[in-house]
């Protein structure tokens, strides 16, 4: 309690790797989803294993995943201990589904050391309140510990969404919003269509940034946003920022 009679503290999440001893945790952190076998269980980016003779389902996938990792494949968070959130974190070449991706593919840099944060699954009564935050931040130091060269991931853009409210499901690959408070810019201008972006932390620079998807020569607005910094490439352009470190 606070010092205001009523009043509730609000608990910060924390967070651990889902090693095997927290299985249970992983299926809590789902929330109604860990009660569906079948449900994507954060396996769209994986490959399908081509030896299974027995087929299983996504959730005995995963649980299998995370028994034999000899690296946790992802980050539980808790609130109050309890487990509430999720992300999967591991190296991005072991996730073909991003390298098959053509959009994608045009903004990676090869890298054989690039970790990638491929989902968020966070319970529906913890959203806005941190927990995806406190994942990415997590992830990130995963990573780092674990010998990668850079974290990247692929935000969804909720602000160039013509729906005027979106499931939960549609942003598993996490919001531009979280990614951006985590220390990134994006380049910005009146384009005709909103862009398409990698988020990208630099371990050796501690410095995150957008990698986005567009052609800058012919922009008045892209023109500026070069002059502002931001370095072109063919067919993306970046500008990197400091990642801030919270305050322990």
């Amino acid at each position: 309690m606070t010092g205001d009679r009523g009043a509730i503290e609000v608990q910060s999440p924390t967070t651990e790797p889902a090693t095997p001893e927290r299985w249970s945790d992983v299926v809590l952190a789902f929330g109604n989803r860990g009660k569906d076998p079948e449900w994507c269980w954060c396996r769209r980016f994986l490959a399908e294993a081509e030896d299974d003779l027995v087929p299983v389902s996504n959730r005995r996938a995963l649980e299998i995943e995370i028994l034999n990792a000899d690296i946790a494949p992802g980050i539980i968070a808790y609130v109050g201990g309890d487990p509430v959130g999720w992300t999967r974190i591991m190296p991005r070449a072991a996730l073909p589904g991003v390298r098959r991706n053509r959009a994608l593919r045009r903004m990676l840099v090869d890298d054989p050391d690039a970790w990638w944060v491929a989902c968020f699954a966070v319970n529906q009564h913890h959203r806005r309140a941190g927990v995806a935050a406190s994942l990415l931040e997590a992830a990130v130091d995963h990573a780092r510990l674990n010998g990668a060269s850079a974290v990247e991931g692929h935000p969804v853009d909720t602000n160039a969404l013509k729906a005027d409210k979106v499931s939960g499901s549609a942003l598993f690959t996490g919001t531009m919003a979280t990614f951006v408070a985590a220390g990134s810019r994006r380049w910005v201008g009146p384009f005709r269509r909103g862009p398409s972006c990698v988020w990208t932390f630099d371990v050796a620079r501690n410095r995150s940034g957008l990698r986005c998807l567009h052609s800058l020569r012919e922009s008045r607005s892209g023109h500026r946003a070069l002059q502002r910094g931001y370095r072109r490439t063919s067919r993306s352009c970046t500008r990197m920022e400091p990642f801030p470190r919270p305050e322990r």
